[in-house]
């Protein structure tokens, strides 16, 4: 076993106890996605409630690597929100089931809340990449952290142009990305203080004007 591998055994086992330790159930399919509550997915985290104790993280271990190390480590900081129930996760329950609310009675849901909602996932996200990024340095995991940040800022950038679509009031729209080296090369590799500020290139890249 490389040490590279056995970092990465270290980690898993480590992820494993803690999960155990919470009540989360850690499946790790040998499949390249899989599927829950109708969605094709290849990582989850759902923490244990009291309508549901039942917790889960989960990734498609048969991605390719790093791939599934990237989801592995990501989903695992979204884990450490729950556990340390940091301000960000208790803002975003909070906020969901507003959001849940409203559209459970099907009614138009306010652009002000639309918006509100994003920059809550927005900001729940950055947190958890920069977890994700601690996790990666602390277990020197072979993942590369420049080009994990950068993708960490490409996923905000998408987000941030759905605060704007919402803003506007503009109607909803999934904003997908083409993730190619040319796009990723020109995102920064180190977390920025704003990401109101959408360049240019990125706009191009998810066919935004």
């Amino acid at each position: 076993m490389s040490q590279a591998d056995d970092r990465v055994l270290r980690f898993l086992k480590h992820v494993h106890r803690k999960c155990a330790k919470y009540g989360v159930a850690l499946w790790l399919p040998d499949r390249k996605v899989f599927f829950l509550q109708n969605q094709k997915l290849r990582a989850y985290f759902e923490n244990p409630t009291k309508d549901d104790p039942f917790g889960l993280l989960a990734v498609a271990f048969q991605s390719d690597f790093p791939e599934w190390l990237h989801h592995l480590v990501h989903e695992y900081a979204h884990f450490t929100q729950w556990t340390e129930q940091s301000p960000l996760w208790i803002l975003d329950e909070v906020i969901f089931a507003r959001y849940s609310r409203l559209a459970r009675r099907k009614k138009r849901i306010p652009n002000e809340e639309r918006a509100l909602s994003l920059r809550c996932t927005r900001a729940i996200e950055l947190d958890c990449e920069k977890r994700a990024v601690m996790l990666i340095k602390k277990w020197e995991l072979p993942l590369d952290v420049g080009y994990y940040i950068q993708f960490a800022n490409a996923r905000a950038w998408c987000c941030s142009l759905q605060i704007e679509n919402a803003t506007k009031g503009r109607r909803h729209r999934e904003i997908g990305i083409s993730l190619s080296p040319s796009v990723l090369a020109q995102c920064p590799k180190e977390f920025l203080t704003s990401y109101d500020d959408i360049p240019d290139f990125f706009r191009a890249a998810c066919g935004i004007s």
